[in-house]
């Protein structure tokens, strides 16, 4: 069942990068600090079909940021989220890969944000709340080799603009465009120390908001989890980091002092992480908990990550 956890890298990006700000557009994008790594997140499991309910909260707060073509000065956010993952893998061969494919299905439990406009004079957005169904992704190919220790996943990621939007809002559910994360997951696995590394990096290219004419700049991630597993794999325990850069600036027109084309997103970050692994008579389950505590940002919210995860095979 620890191969199941991998499903975690995916998770946590698309279901709160549908409302939390991090760079481009609204301060934010598909992608959450750190999310990406996880307990062996190059490593597939057998075939079969998983499920994993996922629980995230998110505390954060930004400086300047554009939002619905105007210039939010600042803003605050809590959201607690729920997201649903489905895993099928299979022992299909395809470029002596085996196949697999997801899918996640994102709902936002309960979401509250302060903020302010400012331009001339003229204010707008205040306090907002909300709960609703977020955008959803798929990974229509995945793709896994192992050799030894050694172990890839070649998984892209597309993210479907499925839920609401009005730009006038400070909060919404949906991000209102399509993304593309060319996205790959290495981990080493060493059974006799029960030591393992993990490293995932991939490329997200945005397309334009219909509804702003605005297009959020091409962002590049890198997450790693370091981990010790004791009691015969039952427990494992280490850290999770990561750094995210946009590689260039943003698009379009804001109303107020903010250049879209000078907006490039930096963070970096650390926190702890850890595993359980459990049986209920003949099935066994997955309990992971993370927390992920910004270090340094630029021109993205800052803030803490907290998660809790179930994850089982039907």
């Amino acid at each position: 069942m620890r191969n199941l956890l991998k499903l975690i890298i995916v998770s946590i990006a698309v279901l709160l990068g549908t409302t939390v700000a991090r760079a481009g557009e609204g301060g934010s994008s598909y992608y959450i600090q750190g999310a990406y790594g996880d307990f062996q997140a190059g490593v597939m499991g057998a075939p079969g079909t998983y499920v994993r309910e996922n629980v995230f909260f998110l505390d954060a707060d930004t400086g300047p940021i554009p939002l619905g073509g105007k210039a939010a000065v600042s803003m605050d956010e809590k959201l607690w989220i729920n997201l649903v993952t489905i895993l099928h893998t299979t022992d299909i061969k395809i470029f002596g890969g085996r196949y697999g494919f997801a899918i996640n299905l994102p709902y936002i439990l309960n979401a509250d944000v302060s903020g302010s406009v400012a331009v001339g004079g003229y204010s707008a957005f205040g306090s907002q709340s909300m709960n609703d169904f977020a955008d959803i992704a798929i990974l229509p190919v995945m793709l896994a080799w192992d050799h030894g220790n050694h172990h890839f996943i070649f998984e892209p990621v597309v993210y479907i603009p499925t839920a609401s939007y009005d730009p006038n809002k400070a909060l919404n559910p949906g991000r209102n465009y399509w993304a593309f994360d060319i996205n790959g997951a290495y981990t080493w696995l060493n059974p006799e120390t029960m030591q393992e590394l993990s490293v995932v990096s991939g490329i997200i290219f945005n397309t334009e908001n219909p509804d702003t004419d605005y297009r959020s700049g091409t962002e590049f991630h890198l997450d790693f989890t370091a981990v010790q597993y004791v009691s015969k794999g039952e427990f494992g325990v280490g850290f999770a980091g990561y750094y995210y850069q946009q590689l260039d600036g943003d698009h379009g027109t804001v109303t107020g002092p903010i250049n879209p084309s000078d907006i490039q997103g930096m963070g970096v970050g650390i926190g702890p992480a850890a595993l359980y692994n459990g049986h209920i008579g003949a099935g066994k389950f997955s309990v992971i908990g993370k927390a992920l505590f910004d270090l340094d940002t630029t021109d993205r919210f800052k803030g803490d990550l907290y998660t809790i995860a179930i994850a089982f095979k039907l």
